[in-house]
């Protein structure tokens, strides 16, 4: 069998079982006797990207060695992955060229009539789809209403809704939940709603009272709840298999005593909160609050939290396990890098972020007095420092420190 006829042969294995590594992981070692060793080791770089933890030592190195890799939203697992579909109605066309070519499991979609969308949940290639994108549609209904019960749809796991200004969207959910495809839904993404109507949350309050069990990832982003309505939302039930929660850019402060109900989340690993208000009055506040037994990732970035906050939080025995810490972007400064250094969490770091943040030479000092993690591979800095600090700290960290240029965020919250 000549060179090219093997390929197609692999890929065609791959296009057969997009599901499965294997083919993929062969087509890697194909690769690499065929005089391709650097595609291989995006194949195989891509494949330990999706399927290890966050946390796990490899996919911290490949994060720092080539996060591009990470970044890349059109390549997963080595191979095309996703399509946006602008027009709906051109879709067939473009699947018929790239599904030979690409496992394609991700789609971008936007507005279309009734008729388009009942021909899209006849598609013959949707039961190969996985995750889909409704881009710039206020509450997709019609859309919604065909996918529900759609027997192509039995491999969708993730649905993210970019654009929830339409007041229909409870209706949207409540449909949802009520289909099996709600079933089988491990991931949700809602944004931009229409939340600051009392009657339009108490109508999306009821509709997740049924459903959404398997959901394992839920991001809501400017949802406009408010702090009771997400204290609301968050405690009306247990989240039996959600493993990340993402809260970002919600107004106000944010309130933190939902996660107060250990019980409530006992599957919870990661937790991010991107753009929120954590500076509480009382410094305790958060880490208080913090008591997921599972907790491994802590994102607070572009949040804001001062000093003595990051004091309890580095104090705080319960979150000792903590693997990931990222606190980009929130005004840290050499105080609380000190903090740091000293936190319960400290030795079991993988990655710690703290690019963004305005830490000088003497916040540099603090990182260089104190022994790196055993198993640290990823400590990211914005340099506010000389050279010569740097090549201090990169040897001090075995090279495991990554400079970002940039803007560093040097307003003052570091103050009560």
């Amino acid at each position: 069998m000549t060179p090219s006829l093997e390929r197609d042969a692999l890929l065609a294995a791959v296009l057969a079982n997009p599901d499965d590594d294997l083919p993929r992981l062969v087509f890697a070692d194909w690769l690499d006797e065929n005089g391709d060793p650097d595609e291989a080791r995006f194949i195989r770089s891509q494949i330990a990207l999706a399927t290890l933890p966050e946390w796990d030592p490899q996919a911290v190195v490949l994060r720092r060695t080539r996060p591009e890799w990470e970044k890349n939203n059109t390549f997963r697992r080595g191979f095309g992955h996703a399509v946006a579909a602008p027009v709906l109605a051109d879709l067939q066309r473009v699947m018929a060229v790239v599904m030979p070519a690409a496992p394609i499991e991700r789609l971008g979609l936007y507005t279309a009539t009734l008729a388009q969308w009942k021909a899209f949940v006849r598609s013959p290639w949707l039961p190969k789809i996985r995750e889909i994108d409704f881009e710039s549609i206020g509450a997709p209904i019609e859309a919604m209403r065909e996918l529900c019960h759609a027997s192509g749809a039995v491999g969708i796991r993730a649905l993210r809704f970019r654009s929830c200004t339409s007041p229909a969207l409870p209706e949207v959910l409540n449909r949802l939940w009520r289909s099996p495809l709600g079933d089988q839904l491990e991931t949700l993404e809602l944004a931009q709603a229409f939340g600051s109507d009392s009657s339009w949350f108490d109508d999306f309050l009821e509709a997740f009272q049924v459903g959404a069990e398997k959901l394992k990832s839920l991001r809501l982003q400017s949802m406009g709840f408010g702090d009771s309505n997400l204290f609301h939302f968050l405690t009306a039930r247990a989240w039996v298999h959600l493993e990340e929660l993402c809260i970002v850019d919600e107004r106000g402060q944010a309130s933190v005593g939902y996660l107060g109900y250990a019980d409530c989340w006992p599957a919870l690993h990661t937790l991010r909160f991107d753009g929120v208000n954590v500076n509480f009055h009382n410094p305790h506040t958060l880490s208080n609050n913090l008591l997921p037994h599972n907790l491994t990732v802590l994102d607070l970035s572009n949040s804001r939290l001062h000093a003595e906050a990051c004091q309890a939080l580095a104090k705080a025995e319960h979150l000792a396990k903590l693997r990931i810490v990222r606190l980009r972007h929130m005004g840290c400064d050499n105080r609380s890098v000190r903090y740091l250094c000293h936190a319960k969490f400290w030795k079991n770091l993988v990655e710690l972020d703290l690019s963004g943040n305005p830490i000088d030479e003497n916040g540099a000092k603090h990182l260089l007095k104190r022994r790196p993690p055993d198993g640290l591979e990823l400590l990211r800095l914005t340099p506010n420092f000389p050279d010569s600090i740097r090549e201090e700290l990169q040897k001090h960290y075995h090279g495991r420190v990554v400079f970002e240029t940039g803007p560093v965020d040097s307003s003052p919250r570091n103050t009560l």
